[in-house]
């Protein structure tokens, strides 16, 4: 029973300090820390042992790596270095090439003949002409009833597409013309067959569609 006076609990616990079984605590804790200790210092050197076995392996193959990687890295610099020379060179003869072929195309342009600027204007008013007011016509062609489904079909008739065809080819042969300002000599027989051919725009082209009845 623990005392209750302070004097008591001091002799109590000196008494207790006393105790073998207190002695034999102790040395049961000392061991098992010297234990614990011991075992510690065992594993710090076995791991360094094993460290000490594996890094420089581990070491040298960084090393190997490192080395490769330089190589291609060196490898990749010359490789870049050449790529760009290559295309510094290809820019340049093309541009020379461009340039060269541009100049002699405009003494060719310079020059032509009148007669292909002729045939240009008159192109040119075509297509005016084709695009002003009055060119498109349309034309009702009767319509037809169907009193079972109360709609009638309706026809009508337009030039539209003989205009659209006579644009285009005006247009076509416009950059034809001016294509041909690079040849030596024009094919003056071509330019009179240009101007023979324009499409004819009076032709009408039929469309029918449905509407009701009541329209």
């Amino acid at each position: 029973m623990i005392p209750q006076s302070e004097q008591g609990i001091k002799q109590w616990l000196d008494e207790l300090e006393k105790h073998p079984l207190t002695a034999k605590m102790r040395e049961d804790l000392a061991a098992k820390e010297l234990a614990k200790r011991k075992d510690a210092a065992r594993n710090i050197a076995a791991l360094e042992k094993e460290r000490d076995a594996t890094m420089p392996k581990l070491r040298a193959i960084l090393d190997e790596k490192e080395r490769k990687l330089k190589e291609a890295q060196t490898a990749l610099n010359i490789a870049a270095a050449e790529f760009n020379t290559a295309k510094y060179n290809l820019s340049t003869e093309a541009h020379s090439y461009e340039t060269a072929i541009a100049n002699y195309a405009a003494v060719l342009v310079e020059s032509a003949d009148l007669a292909i600027d002729a045939a240009i204007v008159f192109f040119q008013g075509k297509l005016t002409w084709l695009r002003s007011p009055g060119r498109i016509s349309r034309n009702a062609a009767g319509s037809e009833r169907n009193i079972f489904s109360e709609t009638k079909i309706t026809r009508e008739e337009s030039n539209a597409p003989a205009v659209k065809s006579a644009l285009a080819y005006c247009q076509a042969a416009i950059k034809e013309l001016e294509a041909m300002k690079l040849l030596p000599v024009p094919d003056f027989e071509k330019i009179e067959d240009l101007k023979k051919k324009i499409p004819d725009i009076s032709v009408y082209t039929e469309y029918t569609g449905t509407k009701p009845i009541s329209r």
